[in-house]
């Protein structure tokens, strides 16, 4: 086990589950570092281990049942950004915030151990912590040089409202009059039968001896 340098943060501790096995097992952190084993000793033989965020503080996995009780014992000496994702955990006596997490920040002595701050803090631009969607704790690499928080629960933002485009009126321009709709009637486009009546040549006036 690796000493604690920190107990209110700690290494990630991670969660997976062997083939034909039906506990849950962790390793990682100040633990396992090397996450070739879990808490308990027990061998990896899965061949991907979970982030305990996406596990632990979810649904389905409250029962105390699911994991293994020698992990969980174990965990008490991770740091307690780790330890509180277990806090759901069931127990007859209670939860495991109950049980532990509270015990921990509780605490009057000794004071609770802090490492220094780092050489170089990890740090981001706006833009890149920005987005559509807010993600909470944490940080996936989008590059080697610079990783970007990503995962974990997801809150999305408010849909973006389309502005609405100015009119005349919003822009203080009055309309002219409207020219009046003409009615054409109900027959305008029919081909209607129009008879048409044939007005005759005037005759020439005889009485008066013109031609």
């Amino acid at each position: 086990m690796g000493k604690v340098l920190n107990e209110l943060t700690g290494p990630q501790v991670f969660v997976f589950q062997n083939p034909r096995s039906t506990k849950l097992h962790i390793t990682g952190g100040y633990n396992q570092p090397d996450v070739k084993k879990a808490f308990c000793g027990t061998n990896i033989k899965a061949s991907k281990v979970i982030d305990a965020r996406d596990i632990a503080p979810r649904e389905g996995y409250r029962d105390h049942n699911k994991w293994c009780k020698r992990c969980l014992a174990m965990l008490d000496f991770e740091g307690l950004d780790q330890k509180v994702l277990f806090s759901a955990i069931q127990f007859s006596a209670g939860t495991y915030g109950q049980l532990v997490v509270a015990g921990h920040v509780g605490r009057r002595k000794p004071a609770l151990k802090l490492s220094p701050v780092p050489a170089k803090p990890q740090s981001y631009t706006p833009k890149q912590v920005a987005g559509d969607v807010i993600m909470t704790s944490r940080v996936k690499k989008r590059s080697a040089k610079k990783p970007l928080p990503t995962g974990g629960a997801v809150i999305t933002a408010p849909a973006v409202v389309p502005k609405k485009r100015k009119t005349r009126a919003d822009k203080g321009i009055k309309r002219g009059p409207r020219k009046p709709k003409v009615d054409k009637g109900a027959n305008a486009n029919d081909d209607s039968d129009v008879e048409l009546q044939t007005v005759a040549k005037p005759k020439s006036d005889e009485s008066n001896g013109m031609v």
